[in-house]
């Protein structure tokens, strides 16, 4: 029996990935945070923009924080370097919110596809240096070609 040298999804997968924010001490109102995101898992290192295994497809299904962050932030998605047309202020994605902002449809990552997201911060950071987390609920599902593209 041969051993694969790799693992590749049978189905669909439900997984989160946190994108950690590490805000400056003092920052000013307007300044943007690159995210870094943890997307496969604790063993590999979080990176700026993950990108999508070509035997994937990955579907962000919901984003949340847990509890509130001062001072508030817009959060921006971009897949393949284009943004997305959603931009929530952090304090609305609180778990905690029964009625918190929820994404309307998924946002589809096709194969091979790269994602990063950003916040601006709303009001000037205190002195201390803080870190936001964002947790984004991603479905992580096969790559199958369609029949008629073969």
């Amino acid at each position: 029996m041969s051993v694969p040298s790799y693992v590749t999804l049978t189905g669909p997968q439900t997984t989160v990935m946190p994108a950690s924010f590490n805000i400056a001490a003092s920052a000013a109102a307007g300044s943007v945070v690159q995210g870094s995101i943890l997307a496969f898992g604790p063993q590999s290192p979080a990176v700026a923009a993950p990108q999508v295994p070509i035997t994937e497809v990955w579907s962000i299904v919901d984003l949340y924080i847990i509890g509130t962050v001062t001072p508030d932030a817009l959060l921006s998605i971009y897949i393949n370097g284009y943004p997305q047309d959603i931009n929530p202020d952090l304090n609305s994605l609180n778990l905690n919110n029964l009625t918190r902002w929820k994404l309307m449809q998924a946002l589809k990552l096709p194969p091979a596809s790269t994602w990063f997201t950003t916040i601006t911060l709303l009001g000037a950071n205190g002195t201390s240096a803080q870190t936001y987390t964002v947790y984004f609920s991603v479905i992580r599902a096969p790559y199958l070609p369609s029949a008629s593209s073969k």
